[in-house]
């Protein structure tokens, strides 16, 4: 019956593409068990450093350094505005102290000046 639909195509050809077919099935078969076989036991091991646990994975360790970081990026910026508003005020208590100085400065040396003038 075959032979009658396909008279160019004998029974030895169609057994040879049947057999190239299934060995190639059997192939790209037997591969992807292995892959997955490989996935399934060797990248365990990545998967779970990289989902959350109990907090020895790759992944909690990074969560614990961002939220570390983030508290040290606050408490930074804190002490900064500190140091800044304790910088200005010790400075305009120095230049307050700096004119109280000069004006004693000054009248000293007019009483002095009043001093010389008077004994001239």
């Amino acid at each position: 019956m075959f032979e009658a639909a396909f008279p160019s195509l004998n029974l030895l050809v169609l057994q040879q593409v049947l057999g190239i077919a299934i060995a190639s099935a059997s192939v790209i078969g037997i591969l992807g068990g292995m892959i997955r076989w490989v996935i399934k036991h060797y990248l365990k091991d990545i998967k779970h450093e990289l989902l959350p646990n109990s907090g020895k994975s790759m992944k909690d360790q990074i969560t614990r350094l961002e939220r570390k970081q983030s508290e040290e990026r606050i408490l930074l910026e804190k002490n900064t505005e500190m140091f800044t508003k304790k910088i200005d005020d010790n400075r305009i208590s120095l230049e307050s102290k700096i004119d109280h100085m000069n004006e004693e400065n000054m009248k000293r040396f007019d009483s002095l000046y009043q001093i010389i003038i008077t004994k001239l």
